[in-house]
Protein backbone atom coordinates (compact mmCIF):
# COMPACT_ATOMS: atom_id res chain seq x y z
CA UNK A 1 0.00 0.00 0.00
CA UNK A 2 2.74 2.51 0.95
CA UNK A 3 5.39 3.63 -1.52
CA UNK A 4 7.55 5.75 0.81
CA UNK A 5 7.69 6.99 4.40
CA UNK A 6 8.30 10.64 5.15
CA UNK A 7 9.02 12.55 8.36
CA UNK A 8 7.69 16.12 8.24
CA UNK A 9 8.95 18.94 10.44
CA UNK A 10 6.83 22.06 10.83
CA UNK A 11 9.31 24.95 10.84
CA UNK A 12 9.24 28.68 11.65
CA UNK A 13 11.48 29.74 8.77
CA UNK A 14 11.82 27.50 5.73
CA UNK A 15 14.97 29.19 4.41
CA UNK A 16 16.79 28.93 7.76
CA UNK A 17 15.81 25.28 8.15
CA UNK A 18 16.82 24.47 4.58
CA UNK A 19 20.24 26.02 5.19
CA UNK A 20 20.66 24.05 8.44
CA UNK A 21 19.79 20.65 6.98
CA UNK A 22 21.76 21.08 3.75
CA UNK A 23 24.80 23.11 4.83
CA UNK A 24 25.30 21.74 8.32
CA UNK A 25 23.95 18.19 7.98
CA UNK A 26 24.74 17.61 4.30
CA UNK A 27 21.28 16.51 3.20
CA UNK A 28 20.41 16.78 -0.50
CA UNK A 29 17.30 18.54 -1.84
CA UNK A 30 14.94 16.09 -3.53
CA UNK A 31 11.93 18.39 -4.05
CA UNK A 32 11.53 22.13 -3.55
CA UNK A 33 8.11 23.72 -3.97
CA UNK A 34 9.20 27.26 -3.29
CA UNK A 35 8.00 28.58 0.04
CA UNK A 36 5.76 25.61 0.84
CA UNK A 37 7.45 22.24 0.85
CA UNK A 38 11.00 20.90 0.69
CA UNK A 39 11.97 17.24 0.73
CA UNK A 40 15.53 16.40 1.74
CA UNK A 41 17.24 13.02 1.44
CA UNK A 42 19.82 10.86 3.10
CA UNK A 43 20.13 7.16 2.39
CA UNK A 44 17.12 5.57 4.08
CA UNK A 45 15.42 8.86 5.05
CA UNK A 46 13.30 11.51 3.38
CA UNK A 47 12.74 14.55 5.59
CA UNK A 48 10.18 17.19 4.62
CA UNK A 49 10.19 20.80 5.80
CA UNK A 50 6.91 22.70 5.80
CA UNK A 51 6.27 26.20 7.16
CA UNK A 52 3.88 26.14 10.10
CA UNK A 53 1.98 29.28 8.92
CA UNK A 54 0.84 29.60 12.54
CA UNK A 55 -1.73 26.83 11.97
CA UNK A 56 0.38 24.14 13.61
CA UNK A 57 3.05 24.77 16.20
CA UNK A 58 6.56 24.92 14.82
CA UNK A 59 8.61 22.13 16.34
CA UNK A 60 5.85 19.62 15.60
CA UNK A 61 6.80 16.42 13.79
CA UNK A 62 4.64 13.94 11.91
CA UNK A 63 5.16 10.81 9.85
CA UNK A 64 3.65 10.48 6.41
CA UNK A 65 3.14 7.50 4.13
CA UNK A 66 3.04 8.02 0.37
CA UNK A 67 0.26 6.20 -1.46
CA UNK A 68 -0.61 5.97 -5.14
CA UNK A 69 -4.39 6.03 -4.62
CA UNK A 70 -5.39 8.05 -1.57
CA UNK A 71 -9.10 7.18 -1.63
CA UNK A 72 -8.37 3.44 -1.79
CA UNK A 73 -5.87 3.63 1.07
CA UNK A 74 -8.35 5.60 3.20
CA UNK A 75 -11.10 3.09 2.46
CA UNK A 76 -8.87 0.14 3.36
CA UNK A 77 -7.80 1.71 6.65
CA UNK A 78 -11.27 2.94 7.61
CA UNK A 79 -12.35 -0.73 7.51
CA UNK A 80 -9.73 -1.27 10.23
CA UNK A 81 -11.24 1.47 12.42
CA UNK A 82 -9.08 4.49 11.49
CA UNK A 83 -10.65 7.91 10.95
CA UNK A 84 -9.24 10.68 8.79
CA UNK A 85 -9.37 14.41 8.22
CA UNK A 86 -8.77 15.28 4.55
CA UNK A 87 -6.69 18.32 3.62
CA UNK A 88 -5.57 19.61 0.22
CA UNK A 89 -2.80 22.14 -0.37
CA UNK A 90 -2.77 22.36 -4.16
CA UNK A 91 0.35 20.24 -4.66
CA UNK A 92 -0.49 17.53 -2.14
CA UNK A 93 -3.55 15.75 -0.77
CA UNK A 94 -3.38 14.57 2.83
CA UNK A 95 -5.42 12.24 5.00
CA UNK A 96 -4.53 13.09 8.59
CA UNK A 97 -4.92 10.62 11.45
CA UNK A 98 -3.36 9.75 14.82
CA UNK A 99 -1.80 6.66 16.32
CA UNK A 100 -2.95 5.30 19.72
CA UNK A 101 -0.52 7.64 21.54
CA UNK A 102 -1.71 10.73 19.68
CA UNK A 103 1.21 11.06 17.25
CA UNK A 104 0.33 12.85 14.03
CA UNK A 105 0.37 10.55 10.99
CA UNK A 106 -0.79 11.12 7.45
CA UNK A 107 -1.25 9.46 4.08
CA UNK A 108 -0.30 11.62 1.14
CA UNK A 109 -0.66 11.72 -2.61
CA UNK A 110 1.29 14.30 -4.61
CA UNK A 111 -0.80 16.21 -7.15
CA UNK A 112 0.13 16.58 -10.80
Amino acid sequence: MFTQALVTLMVKDLKTSLDFYTTKLGMQVKTNIEGEWIELELPGLTLALHPSHGEISSGTASVGFSVLQLEQAISDLEKKGLTFTIHEEGFIRLALFKDPDGYNLYLYEMMG
